[in-house]
């Protein structure tokens, strides 16, 4: 059971979540530098984060996302696109 104090702590951050601010990141290889960015969202509330990758790279765009949003998962929706029409119109 949550007490009243921290049921109304939780009401305000969702309450402050930004739905109208929207990133997105295109060609990101390294997971440590799109973790970074997951994490900088989570402490904004940003809700959704949009990934391109519009270059074929030897690493998978959802391997890296998977490892890199593994802490903020819950909080954050990261939306994985191979094209820029995919990110204009989802």
């Amino acid at each position: 059971m949550l007490s009243d104090e921290r049921l109304y702590k939780l009401k305000e951050v969702v309450r402050k979540r930004q739905w109208n601010l929207t990133i997105v990141l295109e060609n990101v290889h390294d997971p440590h530098n799109l973790g970074a960015v997951m994490r900088s969202c989570e402490d904004i509330g940003i809700p959704e984060l949009y990934i391109l990758y519009s270059k074929d790279t030897h690493n998978s765009a959802r391997y890296i996302g998977r490892n890199a949003t593994s802490g903020v998962g819950k909080w954050i929706t990261p939306f994985f696109m191979m094209t820029w029409m995919n990110v204009c119109w989802p």
